[in-house]
């Protein structure tokens, strides 16, 4: 699962088995170890709404797990909720499906990432 988190959004992107698991499990986790902790983020699938959450033991967002499953279970590419802020400031929430690079500029391992929906099929005139 990679996070990246810019100004007001933060955005997750799964692998297959990651989406897969999910669906199945509820929950997704990973850290990030640093000098002095590591830094926690969790996905978790909920019966109730959108929830996020941060302490010092991480990041944690709940997402609604019928929104999970049909997501999952669909080509569609992902999904966003806005979160409203009681100071009446907003962050966006993107969860997406990790597609492989169209280029194949990365050395990493991309066997376990979706098919990018770009990428061309090289087929030969006969």
């Amino acid at each position: 699962m990679k996070l990246r988190i810019l100004d007001n959004s933060i955005r997750l992107r799964l692998s297959k088995s990651e989406v897969d698991l999910l669906d199945e499990k509820g929950e997704l986790s990973a850290d990030t170890p640093l000098p002095s902790s590591n830094f926690k983020y969790s996905l978790e699938c909920v019966e109730s709404s959108f929830q996020i959450q941060h302490s010092s033991e991480g990041l944690k967002i709940q997402v609604p797990k019928d929104i999970v499953s049909s997501w999952a279970n669909s080509n569609r590419v992902g999904f966003r909720h806005t979160f409203e802020l009681e100071d009446g400031s907003k962050t966006s929430l993107l969860v997406e499906k990790d597609f492989k690079c169209l280029t194949d500029a990365s050395e990493s391992d991309q066997s376990d990432f979706y098919e990018h929906p770009y990428a061309k099929t090289a087929t030969k005139d006969e």
